[in-house]
């Protein structure tokens, strides 16, 4: 399953044609977020997730995707203690949800988070049920998504090789 997940993303890019990561170095940060969505299902997903770091300031999460990528983030520490859905039909935001996620984000480098996200589709006669989860990454699937990034024609500049 995880080597579908990254055939993907590499087809998006190679069938753009562009780069992800910004040309330039400006003294800040890139942080990554993996999303392993249901590769089985074949609808569109109703929920999309924002994942706090301030209690304004948030992620959007959204499970058509495959990653989450933040550009020209400053340097530093970032605590996500919320979590919050939003349907994509009305905008309609849930309950907030506490959570712990900490990253550390160096200038002038990318930082893959090593949690990932972790997208699930339940399905029965009455329909489908979506459900997230974080799930750490073990060192084999961080690398498979490093050497996605580090086909970027932009990878050498924020220290991806």
């Amino acid at each position: 399953m995880k080597n579908i997940l990254l055939t993907c993303l590499a087809s998006l890019v190679f069938i753009s044609g562009c780069s992800t990561l910004p040309s330039k170095l400006k003294g800040q940060s890139v942080m990554v977020i993996y999303v392993e969505n249901d590769y089985k299902f074949k609808g569109k997903y109703t929920t999309d997730y924002r994942l706090y770091y301030t209690d304004e300031k948030y992620i959007l999460i959204d499970p058509e995707e495959n990653y989450d990528i933040r550009t020209q983030l400053d340097p530093g520490i970032y605590e996500f203690t919320k979590l919050r859905t939003i349907e994509k039909s009305n905008s309609k935001l849930g309950k907030p949800q506490e959570m712990h996620l900490r990253v550390e984000l160096e200038e002038n480098k990318l930082t893959l988070v090593p949690t990932k996200v972790v997208i699930k589709m339940e399905g029965n006669v009455f329909g489908y049920t979506q459900a997230m989860e974080f799930v750490e990454m073990d060192e084999a699937e961080q690398g498979q998504v490093l050497e996605f990034f580090s086909k970027d024609k932009n990878a050498s500049i924020w220290g991806i090789n």
